[in-house]
């Protein structure tokens, strides 16, 4: 929560925002929660709305959906997400010349 607020004073971080159309968020949910449509879109109100007040308090105003605050911002729904892996990783070999100690690191967590 807040990290690419909190970490932004280091030189070896890298934030990646991901995102989908919301009808696309709403199957994803139901798939893995095996919840109805109803349900899964509100458990992603209510999870936005806690992300957005959660990030908005504690950085004094900041917006947790803009795209200034990220390195790099995905569509998870435009190129799948083991692509935005694929992405962020190769991303991460750009940034770093190949040389950061934790990109094997990352995996689909989303």
């Amino acid at each position: 929560k807040c990290a690419d607020y909190l970490l932004k004073i280091y030189a070896n971080v890298v934030s990646f925002y991901v995102e989908a159309p919301r009808a696309a968020c709403i199957t994803s949910i139901m798939e893995r929660a095996k919840v109805d449509r109803d349900r899964a879109e509100k458990m992603i109100v209510k999870t936005d709305r806690y992300r957005a007040e959660y990030y908005k308090y504690y950085t004094h105003g900041g917006d947790w959906t803009n795209p200034m605050n990220y390195d790099l911002t995905l569509n998870s729904y435009r190129i799948g997400r083991d692509r935005c892996v694929d992405v962020m990783k190769d991303y991460i070999d750009l940034k770093f010349d190949g040389n950061h100690p934790f990109r094997d690191r990352i995996k689909r967590t989303f």
